[in-house]
């Protein structure tokens, strides 16, 4: 067999085989981990699902290169599940936004939705640096990279490794305030989003550049979801210490005043641009023509590679 196609066959095994472990306040659990979902299955994605499915943003894993994003159907019951938690913690960390009506004034429900997606981050980042690590270690293997000097491959693999530890140190924050019950130190901004369906929900942790505020790096969490038909809220969460860059950075795209319009399309882009873990109603995607599902993905791309403030105005309403 040639050793590139063997490499290509052995790194999807590696993915197809999936990534784990309970990722626990405290770090002690030993239980397995659940598929659990990042995005509240009873209430949120019962709303957005049609016959049983929603859409989300497909990312086909290659060892090295960049997937280009496409939009698949996948059943309710799989879709922004993940393998982070045991069933147990799953259940007692999230109770409070799980099985209680979610209230935009409650600290604890706001600091927990953040949470929910700071962990789901966490995992994803220390799964691909699983992933990467063992393909890098299979083409050593073959004899595709050199096991003893720098080359591409071995530089991407640290690099993810060094992205997954930066969100490890972020959620060790978090994991602080949980145990002590310090929901205080997690600030929020929640924007009432007028609608006439529910089209979109997310749960996701991104980082943008805030230099002009005084730091390097900026970590947002977003959370989007319908409360009802004609209402939905979105929910950025960020650390005290960055509140100065954080308010500076919403301010400047969430202006007081703004209209209904602005308001939606802003938030369109920022989802699409930062956001993986979205998902879609089915109306929603046959709205749109191929010719803007065409660039809503290439958007996506570029932002990718560099801000979308430097890719031009995407003008797409995901919450008409």
């Amino acid at each position: 067999m040639d050793q590139w196609l063997e490499l290509r066959i052995k790194s999807a095994k590696i993915w197809n085989e999936g990534w784990g472990r309970c990722l626990e306040q405290r770090w002690q659990c030993t239980n397995a981990p659940v598929r659990a979902h990042s995005i509240q299955n009873a209430r949120i994605i019962d709303q957005i699902a049609e016959k049983g499915h929603v859409v989300t943003l497909s990312f086909a894993y290659h060892p090295t290169s960049t997937p280009f994003p496409d939009f698949r159907a996948v059943g309710r019951n799989m879709a922004t599940t993940f393998e982070g938690l045991c069933a147990e913690h799953d259940g007692e960390i999230f109770r409070r936004i799980d099985a209680d009506a979610l209230n935009t004034s409650d600290q604890e429900q706001l600091f927990l939705l953040a949470y929910r997606a700071v962990t789901r981050e966490l995992h994803t980042t220390m799964a691909v640096a699983y992933y990467v690590q063992r393909s890098y270690e299979k083409a050593v293997e073959l004899g595709l990279s050199p096991g003893d000097r720098p080359c591409e491959r071995g530089k991407f693999a640290v690099e993810r490794m060094v992205i997954a530890h930066g969100i490890f140190r972020y959620r060790s924050y978090f994991d602080e305030d949980l145990l002590g019950g310090r929901y205080e130190r997690v600030h929020h901004r929640v924007i009432n989003v007028p609608c006439t369906q529910p089209t979109v929900a997310v749960s996701s942790l991104f980082s943008v550049d805030s230099s002009a505020s005084g730091n390097d790096c900026l970590f947002l969490s977003l959370s989007v979801f319908p409360l009802m038909n004609n209402r939905t809220v979105a929910i950025f969460s960020w650390r005290d210490f960055d509140d100065v860059a954080a308010l500076a950075w919403l301010n400047e795209r969430f202006p007081d005043g703004a209209n209904s319009w602005t308001l939606r399309t802003q938030l369109s882009r920022i989802t699409l641009a930062n956001c993986e873990n979205i998902i879609f109603s089915p109306s929603l995607l046959n709205s749109l023509s191929a010719d803007e599902k065409d660039t809503i993905r290439r958007y996506i791309f570029a932002t990718i590679f560099k801000p979308d403030s430097e890719t031009g105005l995407l003008e797409i309403d995901l919450f008409a």
